[in-house]
């Protein structure tokens, strides 16, 4: 089955390519764990607080993808000003961190974007062949790393051919879980899923244990 994937997908993608290990896993934090940096911080009200990307940042996830799940890593190798640039594997992305929100670059600008402000339950905006639509707020999900509340969840709809992408980020730490259906000509379908497994924040000691539970 040949699968496509858009420009708000590429995220995704970027996961399904990272296939490293991950010396710097650490555990993020959840719900009977210690005291993390995510829930010292003060409540978060702009984009750039659910979607960290500052130089450093690390996340590691497991992909779930035609039955076959794997163990991809996501790295923030370099911010200048509103410009970040992330990695998987051999694939980097360029993200523009702006007043509106936290979008895809184009040129040294916004394209698409992944979170637009207002944060607000039933917000919407255009994207290429599609739109976004933040579908909830304040959810509270489970993971491998963990349990996060707090969380905005984003869905992006788009043709050609048509697919649904649904991201929740979770504040002060970013993408939790990552969905994507894709239905090709043929009207069958294919789905992703990105659950994740822990994340280091800039600065951290990558040697660290995970913290006392």
């Amino acid at each position: 089955m040949s699968v496509r994937f858009s420009t708000s997908s590429r995220f995704t993608a970027l996961l399904i390519s990272g296939l490293l290990s991950a010396p710097w896993l650490v555990a993020a934090g959840c719900a009977g764990s210690a005291p993390s940096a995510a829930s010292a911080q003060a409540a978060p009200t702009h984009a750039a607080d659910f979607f960290p990307l500052a130089k450093g940042w690390r996340w590691a996830y497991d992909v779930t993808r035609e039955g076959q799940t794997v163990l991809a890593t996501y790295v923030v190798i370099d911010r200048q000003g509103a410009e970040a640039v992330v990695q998987s594997g051999g694939a980097e992305i360029g993200y523009f961190v702006g007043d509106k929100g936290i979008a895809h670059q184009a040129g040294h600008g916004a394209g698409d974007y992944e979170l637009q402000e207002p944060l607000q339950k039933g917000a919407t905006w255009a994207v290429e062949n599609g739109r976004a639509t933040i579908v909830a707020t304040e959810q509270s999900v489970t993971v491998p790393a963990g349990t996060f509340a707090g969380c905005l969840v984003v869905e992006i709809s788009r043709q050609d051919p048509p697919r649904v992408t649904r991201t929740t980020f979770a504040p002060f730490v970013g993408p939790v879980i990552i969905e994507q259906q894709v239905v090709d000509a043929t009207g069958s379908g294919s789905s992703t899923r990105a659950l994740l497994r822990g994340m280091t924040m800039p600065g951290a000691d990558v040697f660290a244990p995970p913290p006392v539970r």
